[in-house]
Parts: structure tokens; C-alpha cells; sequence
């Protein structure tokens, strides 16, 4: 695949319309002390116990929520066919136990 060509560890999950079955439709990571759950459809029941922060995309409108449980909820919107606001996408910086996320709106 073309994210194996970058040169940098690239995880992936695999999304409704993905036939690359070598992809898990989850996966969890900590990166810098926070664990992070990514998922393509964002669960109804919730997040993972432990995850701090739940990345997720399905919804092609972008999402910044905190959950009753304090988990926070990220989706980057979408490049290709947004739904609603615009075409977006996150960037999302991890430092020492704190992350940034940055949504990034294109176009006007």
C-alpha cells in the first residue's frame, strides 16, 4: 500500500468502503501516556474502558466532544465529501501526556 511507501509508522483502520482487509476496523494506542481507541463508525455504547481519547471518522462532519465518562470524541470531518460545513481535516499533536487537536477547515 502507498501509506507502507511514507517512511513513517502509519496506522490505519479500515472504513466501510475499504477492501484492505489487512486493516483492523479498531485499534488501540498510547502514544506520550495517552491511549487513544480508533475506530471508522464511532461506537453507540461508548468508548473502550481506559480510552482517554477516541478517534473516529464515518460521519464526514467534523466532532469535538467530551463524553459524560470524560473521554474526548474526534472526528476530522472530510477532504473529498464533506457533509455539512465544508471540507476538513485534524491534526493532532501529542506531547508528554497532553495532545492538541487542530481541525483545519479548506476552502471558504
Amino acid at each position: 500500500m502507498e501509506f507502507e511507501q511514507l517512511g513513517v509508522p502509519v496506522r490505519v483502520v479500515r472504513g466501510n468502503c475499504d477492501d484492505w482487509m489487512a486493516w483492523p476496523l479498531t485499534l488501540n494506542l498510547e502514544r506520550e501516556g495517552v491511549a487513544f481507541h480508533l475506530v471508522h463508525i464511532p461506537p453507540r455504547r461508548g468508548a473502550p474502558a481506559g480510552t482517554r481519547v477516541l478517534l473516529h471518522g464515518h460521519l464526514h462532519v467534523p466532532r469535538d466532544e467530551v463524553d459524560v465518562r470524560g473521554v474526548r470524541w474526534l472526528s476530522p470531518g472530510c477532504i473529498s465529501q464533506p457533509r455539512g460545513k465544508g471540507c476538513s481535516y485534524g491534526w493532532l499533536t501529542v506531547e508528554a501526556g497532553a495532545f492538541r487537536w487542530e481541525l483545519v477547515r479548506l476552502g471558504s
